[in-house]
């Protein structure tokens, strides 16, 4: 009896996103974001039948970090700063709006991307430790993406989101130097 139970909850949660996420859909037509509408454009799938995943896509990485850097006030702020709430739900929103993407709640976002965060941090380390002959050799560098990078670059801008031994981190993005000159 508890597996059917578990099924018909399962149901009943699904059919409860995709009303969430159809009116998230139709809010997000009545808005204007000129930049961040033309990066959502480039998919061409449709988002209407997707239910939550545990995984963000790379266009909503996208996203999050040209969010970033539009609204720098937010790197200006501790993450749970109250403050930043009206910025946080309008970004799960952007997000939540993406063509084949996750969909999550606000808090899973801000966890989501901590999550991001540290294991960006943690490559950055394990790639700054690097020295000798493998430090010659971009294949000996955990991978890092331009995202990556771009995000790395905003992150440690805000002492609340900076690892603390960044002074010793050096070398970081030495595999997008070799392998994508920018």
């Amino acid at each position: 009896m508890m597996r059917f139970e578990k099924e018909q909850q399962q149901k009943e949660i699904r059919h409860e996103m995709k009303l969430r996420l159809a009116r998230l859909q139709q809010h997000q037509q009545q808005q204007h974001q000129p930049h961040i509408e033309t990066l959502l454009q480039e998919s061409t799938s449709t988002n209407s039948l997707r239910q939550r995943k545990e995984r963000m896509s790379k266009k909503q990485k996208e996203v999050y970090v040209n969010f970033l850097e539009q609204n720098a006030v937010i790197n200006e702020h501790r993450r749970n700063d109250p403050a930043l709430n009206r910025y946080w739900v309008k970004l799960a929103d952007i997000l939540n709006s993406v063509p084949q993407g996750a969909v999550k709640h606000v808090a899973e976002w801000k966890q989501t991307f901590d999550n991001w965060r540290y294991r960006v941090f943690l490559y950055a380390r394990y790639n700054s430790k690097i020295s000798g002959e493998e430090a010659l050799n971009p294949k000996c560098f955990k991978p890092l993406t331009i995202t990556d990078k771009r995000a790395y670059n905003i992150w440690i801008r805000n002492p609340d989101t900076a690892p603390p031994d960044l002074e010793q981190m050096r070398n970081v993005f030495m595999n997008l130097e070799e392998a994508q000159p920018e």
